[in-house]
Formats: C-alpha cells, structure tokens, sequence
C-alpha cells in the first residue's frame, strides 16, 4: 500500500469581534445579543447544541477577520515553519498552522505523531496588524491607559494567568480605587466581571457583564473577553501615560519605576522628580534596553552597558510614595514601536494546562468530532474574543418638525435632549448588523414611531465634561406628525 502524506492541524487561533458577530441570532431573552449568549431552548444540551449550530453558521458565512487584520508570522517563525515542513494559513477566523503527521490505531484509538519532533519550547509567533483604520473605533479598547502596550496572547502559563480555554485572554484586574477606569473597561470583583459607564474611580459607576454559563449566573465571565490587562507586551523603551487625575490641583510630584523579574529580584529601577517649575509630563519616556551600571564598572563597561534580556518582568509604579499599579509586563528587543501592530500571538510547545497543550504524550491533542461523517479530529481552537465598543447613540437633527413644546422620554434609551438632538438614555455597543433603534412618541405605537439608523464607526466622539464615549450621526430631518 503506499505511503500517503498526512498533515493536521496543530493549532488554530480564532480571532472574534463583537462588531460583527453580535446581533445575528436572538438572545435568551428574545433580543438581539450577544454573539456567545444563543441558543433558546430550556435543557442546556440542547442549547448548546444550538448555540455551536449558530455560531458556525456566523462564522462560515457572515464574518472576514482579515478585512481589519493582518497577519503574518515573524521572519524567524517563518524560518522555523520551513524547517518543521509545516503549513499555515490564514482563514476568515483568524489563521491555523498544522504539520506532517503519521497515523497510527491501537484498539480503536485513533492518534497522530508528529513526523518531525518538536522540542520543548518550540514557539510560533505571529504578529496582528491594523488594517481597518476604525478597528479601535469599534472595539471595547482602552484609548488612554498608562500603560498602552500591545496584546499579548499565548497558550503557555495557562494556570498562572488564570486562562479558562479557548480563550487566551487572562484574568481580568482587580477594581481598584486609585486610579481613573476608562469607559467600557472591565475589572473584576468578587467572582464577577464589570465594566465602567463611563471614566470613573467608583465601583458603583460599573455595570455587572453579562453572564455566559446560563446554568451559573455567578461564574466568572472575565475570560470571555480581551481587556486592557491583555496590552502586556513593550519595546524596551516605551512611555508611560500617567493616570488622568494628576493635574495641577494634584500633581505628581515623584514617581517610581521599579522593573523585577518574576521572582521578584529588582531588575532596574527608574525615579523622577517634579516641581511647580519642572511639572511632570503627560507622558515620560521609561527606557529599559539596558541593566543598570553596577558600582566599581570600568570605562569600558560604562560605554558598552549590558542588555536587558528578552523576559516577562512585573513592572511596580509607584506615585508620590504610593503603589499605584504593578503589571506583568513581556519586554522585547524585536518588537518595534510600531502603531499598526495591534498585538502578538504566540502559540508554544511547552508546560501548560491540558487543554491549552499542543502534545498529548508527544501525539496530537486532538479529539474526534461528533457527528462527523467520515470521522474527523480536531486539534485545539484558542479565542481571541474581541467585545464591540459601548457608545451613547447621538443623533444631530438638521430640521426637525412637529415636536412638542416640552422634552419627550421617548422610549427606553431615546430621549430629546434638546431642540435639534437625541441621544441614548445608556450605552449600546456598536454593531454592524441593522439593530432598529425605535423612537417612541407617546401614545406608544403611533404613527409618530420612527427608526433610526445605527451609528458609523467614524463618529466616535468622547465628551470630556460626562467623560463618556458617544457615537455622533446627523439626520435631516424628522417629520413627527
């Protein structure tokens, strides 16, 4: 019999946004929703059931990743897949990589060995650029955080960031009071996920997220999403944004930048000064290429500082003598100061929990798919689960006719807010899908009811007064009569 080549896929990473995903189907309530929250039916096999059956049917057809996303893998992984005589390729979801494999059976057992070994540590980097230039427009993403990194996604250290599969995203932040929370960003308190209404440094001002495990109301439900506690990878000299209530009235006056390793052994320490005179800036400049200079170096030492290695540190801020934040950090020479990249993805071959591994006792990690017919195997599928922006929907009216007198509650998010615009009583996330937005002019359901459009990702506007984000879209006219 001859010998046939056999390749299977060792990882795929899908790569899903809200913005596009969202709205298809209706919720458990009825209602439009979210793209992870399908399926109606009471016995939760069966909705789960449905919830696959859905989504699939979105994916396969209604969804391109790659019109906003580049991807690409690093030169070096290029280099690394050539020699493995491995095969990638980009989908419409995100990108899958596989490699040549023999096919053995024992007792019914179906299992696939890699024809080349794969040594521990063997890592896949792939890089995501921006393609779509309103891709932060859309997305629940941090515009002004103090640390603006890049995402970092990866299978490894699965426990110690408190991963829960597929999803590659960690365990959301802890709420803390000390710092401003910017409009959608998502903390954690207790065993619960919350996002901010608007910019904040009050728990009560966040919003319970809702719940996926219908079962469990009170699961956690942070590793659903990407959050700004996934921006953790930095050139080695980046700037840090300091946190938005330093102002005159309350200036920073020293401020710290302890770099560790993650055994907590201080690595290299950064401090500065500030007066009324030399005020601090919005932004300084942390530069960490080199270790620092140790006491008694030689000239020669002096002039050529040694490197600081490629590694995750935990980075310590501290503001005026106080702790402000501590972060893990992944500091990389290779990694450019570049504004298109959007973040890393980096797949390895080495200590993680089960469901995160590529091997399984040096065989695939593959497991049969039900249903199939022929019987296929699937490899592990990681997420990357982008969450659609949350916006105030406000409209401008050019020439509105037939209004009353007197401001209308019209409907449960419209209301007039003055003579010529309307705007929503409480954030709705953006959504390319049509989601009929209705304003109701009492008596309800009269021939006054008008739908309105949905907001275009260019009209993101942020109101520094209500520190809210808003989406601005001009009409016309509205005729009530």
């Amino acid at each position: 019999m001859p010998n046939h080549t056999i390749f299977k896929k060792l990882f795929e990473v899908r790569i899903l946004h809200g913005y596009y995903t969202d709205n298809w189907f209706a919720n458990l309530s009825g209602e439009p929703g979210s793209f992870f929250d399908y399926g109606t039916h009471a016995d939760l096999a069966t909705r789960e059931q449905q919830r696959r059956e859905q989504q699939a049917f979105v994916l396969e057809n209604k969804y391109n990743i790659l019109n906003d996303l580049s991807i690409e893998p690093t030169p070096e992984t290029a280099r690394l897949m050539e020699g493995l005589r491995m095969r990638w390729r980009r989908l419409p979801t995100g990108f899958m990589a596989g490699l040549e494999v023999e096919k053995q059976e024992t007792g019914g057992v179906v299992r696939f060995l890699p024809k080349t070994t794969l040594a521990p540590g063997t890592t896949w980097t792939f890089l995501l650029r921006i393609r779509n230039a309103y891709f932060y427009n859309i997305t629940n993403h941090a515009m002004r955080p103090t640390l603006p990194g890049h995402y970092y996604f990866t299978n490894l250290a699965a426990a110690e960031g408190g991963k829960v599969f597929p999803s590659l995203s960690v365990q959301l932040p802890p709420f803390s009071a000390q710092r401003h929370w910017e409009m959608g960003e998502m903390v954690r308190s207790g065993n619960q996920a919350f996002a901010a209404g608007f910019d904040t440094k009050n728990l009560n001002d966040f919003a319970p997220v809702a719940n996926i495990d219908d079962a469990n109301p009170a699961a956690d439900t942070w590793h659903d999403w990407v959050h700004n506690g996934d921006r953790r990878a930095f050139p080695k000299s980046f700037k840090y944004r300091f946190d938005a209530q330093f102002d005159a009235s309350n200036p920073v006056t020293d401020a710290e930048f302890i770099l560790r390793d993650t055994a907590g052994n201080e690595i290299k320490r950064i401090t500065r000064s500030y007066t009324a005179t030399t005020p601090a800036p919005a932004e300084l400049l942390l530069d960490f290429r080199y270790l620092p200079i140790a006491p008694g170096a030689t000239d020669a030492e002096k002039l050529r500082p040694k490197n600081l290695p490629d590694a995750s540190y935990d980075l310590l801020v501290r503001i005026n003598g106080a702790d402000f934040e501590n972060r893990r950090v992944l500091l990389r020479s290779n990694l450019p100061d570049d504004h298109s990249i959007l973040g890393i993805v980096e797949i390895a071959h080495g200590p993680t929990t089960p469901a995160f591994s590529l091997l399984n006792g040096g065989f695939l990690n593959t497991t049969p798919v039900p249903g199939s017919n022929p019987l296929r195997w699937q490899g592990p599928v990681f997420e990357i689960r982008f969450m659609n922006r949350p916006t105030y929907w406000h409209y401008k009216i050019q020439k509105p006719e037939g209004l009353p007198a007197d401001d209308l509650d019209m409907g449960e998010f419209i209301f007039w807010k003055d003579r010529q615009s309307i705007e929503a009583q409480a954030p709705r996330r953006l959504s390319q899908a049509r989601v009929p937005v209705q304003l109701s002019v009492p008596p309800a359901g009269s021939a006054n009811d008008v739908l309105l459009p949905n907001p275009e990702p260019p009209g993101l506007r942020f109101d520094h007064e209500r520190k809210i984000y808003y989406s601005e879209l001009f009409l016309s006219t509205i005729k009530l009569t």
